[in-house]
């Protein structure tokens, strides 16, 4: 798990450091890459609409197995997110045409093209977990 300010300018180098991590394990360049599409989309929105106190980070895991990783951004609950607003984004059906009301339900959308599966936790903090699955018949890049 990385612990990171929530500031925009982390961004770049959490992203690259979690792509780092799944190329290391023999998932494709393009796996790989909306990977980071994704990793990119969750933090920009946890920070942008999140809103986060001088002080505050943002947690994001990466669980990577053999077939899938599972992403889960933990934000703190004083970031004041509108859970609702979260929680009707990710639950709104893809493949409908929609009129984005705000960036953050444009990112979410983006999310949901790119992985196979994505839910709200509303506990402590909030929780977006993401889980993008290898891909049937991918093409394996081995780094040795």
């Amino acid at each position: 798990m990385v612990d990171f300010p929530g500031d925009i300018d982390y961004i770049p180098l959490v992203r690259k450091f979690f792509a780092n991590l799944i190329n290391a394990h023999d998932f494709s360049r393009r796996f790989a890459f909306r990977t980071e599409i994704i990793i990119d989309e969750l933090c920009n929105n946890t920070i942008k609409f999140g809103k986060p106190r001088i002080g505050e980070s943002i947690k994001l895991s990466c669980d990577i197995q053999n077939d899938q990783i599972v992403l889960d951004i933990f934000s703190p609950r004083s970031m004041g997110v509108d859970i609702i607003k979260l929680k009707k984004a990710v639950e709104e059906k893809s493949g409908q045409k929609v009129a984005y009301e705000s960036e953050l339900e444009r990112g979410i959308h983006i999310i949901k093209i790119l992985c196979d599966d994505i839910q709200v936790f509303d506990k402590d903090d909030i929780c977006i977990r993401v889980i993008k699955k290898r891909e049937q018949g991918e093409e394996f890049v081995s780094l040795s």
